[in-house]
């Protein structure tokens, strides 16, 4: 099982994958993005948090300062974060939309207009929950 930081952050660079790789395309990692190792890892979930760091340092070394952790609650801006501030990320309100592969923290409302969300590792539907 992933740790908290770990989770929230494979939720990040799932649900914010187009904006990563748009942010990275730029740079000289496009080629190689450190995106493309965390969606495509193997089920080595040992090594996830190693290449969840090398994502965070590509993303800063862009400029952007906070890196991964921009688009999760850790972050130190709002505008791209996971969470609402003052709602609690560990119970989503039902029903939800959640990671079919149970390892990250990533949730989505069943009624986004975009239609149903795909996980960005398997390309599994995400698994409804209603609780």
């Amino acid at each position: 099982m992933l740790d908290e930081e770990s989770a929230l952050r494979l939720a990040a660079a799932c649900t914010h994958e187009s904006e990563i790789r748009r942010r990275l395309r730029g740079s000289a990692l496009a080629a190689a993005t450190p995106l493309d190792a965390v969606l495509t890892q193997d089920a080595e979930e040992r090594e996830l948090p190693g290449l969840l760091d090398a994502l965070h340092r590509a993303l800063r070394a862009t400029g952007d300062r906070h890196g991964l952790d921009a688009y999760t609650r850790a972050g130190l801006t709002n505008e791209r974060g996971l969470f609402t501030v003052g709602v609690d990320h560990a119970v989503p309100i039902d029903p939800m939309l959640l990671c079919p592969l149970h390892r990250c923290l990533r949730h989505e409302s069943p009624d986004a207009p975009a239609g149903a969300p795909r996980c960005a590792v398997n390309g599994a539907p995400l698994l409804r929950r209603e609780d």
